[in-house]
């Protein structure tokens, strides 16, 4: 609760997503097994996979999801589709969103991964991790003008 409070008090910065925005979307078919789904993260290294029906991205499995939803109640993960875990929304943010929108939106839906879309459709994703390491690197004032600079090449 601390962490989501702080998160609001944040100013808004330039559109990070454009810089932090990454192309490749690990992604799942709605009717994937969730051993599927776990061998993506898996192969992959990450811990959210985007799940599409039809080519159109719907929602997002997590790993807790796989945890609470298939392993604690010691369900068949082979008999388990990707819709029956699913997270309840698809978390996404314009390419035009700063740090502050995006941090919000993974504190109040407790994803690590977010969707970024452009002109109403999906187009890539940012990572909690991508977050910390743009902050990471130097002070808030310091990546504040890296983000400036940044979007000025852009």
């Amino acid at each position: 609760m601390v962490v989501k409070s702080l998160v609001k008090t944040i100013p808004e910065t330039p559109p990070a997503a454009r810089i932090l925005t990454k192309r490749d979307i690990p992604t799942v078919d709605v009717n994937a097994n969730v051993l599927e789904v776990a061998n993506l993260m898996k192969t992959t290294g990450v811990r959210n996979v985007f799940v599409s029906k039809a080519g159109k991205y719907m929602r997002i499995v997590r790993d807790i999801d796989l945890v609470l939803k298939v392993i604690e109640p010691q369900l068949d993960p082979k008999t388990i589709i990707a819709e029956n875990v699913m997270h309840p929304q698809l978390p996404s943010v314009d390419i035009d969103a700063g740090i502050s929108e995006i941090s919000r939106l993974m504190a109040d839906t407790g994803v690590r991964r977010v969707a970024v879309t452009e002109k109403g459709k999906v187009i890539g994703s940012i990572t909690a991790g991508d977050l910390l390491q743009l902050v990471s690197f130097a002070s808030r004032t310091d990546w504040i003008q890296i983000l400036i600079q940044k979007q000025k090449a852009l």
